[in-house]
């Protein structure tokens, strides 16, 4: 019987400072736990997307591509807010693309916060 369950925040090993899972062993588990999606959301990047859209499929499994971002608090700006997105379809992904990359572009240090 598969489960209706699906994890919406996974951070894989292309979120390389809180992460060590590997796409492949994740997605794997996901299929062998007849899970019918899966979200990664790497920190401020969506480096894995391709390997990971391809392994869920081929696996059965839905790829939902996902990011958590950080906002800036312009009350403490040593303390942004997180906000997880999820794209819904292929605009969504561009948009994501988007904004990814005007952080990365426009913001001193790049996306990235620890």
């Amino acid at each position: 019987m598969s489960s209706s369950f699906a994890h919406l925040r996974l951070h894989t090993e292309y979120s390389i400072t809180d992460s060590i899972v590997r796409i492949d062993e994740a997605v794997a588990k996901a299929a062998n736990d007849k899970l019918p999606a899966l979200a990664i959301t790497d920190v401020s990047n969506v480096f894995g997307a391709v390997k990971f859209y391809q392994m869920a499929r081929e696996r059965g499994v839905q790829p939902i591509i996902g990011c958590d971002v950080f906002i800036e608090n312009e009350k403490n700006r040593d303390q942004p807010s997180r906000l997880l997105l999820l794209c819904t379809n292929d605009a969504g992904y561009l948009n994501l693309c988007q904004l990814l990359t005007r952080a990365y572009t426009r913001t001193p240090g790049g996306a990235a916060r620890n």
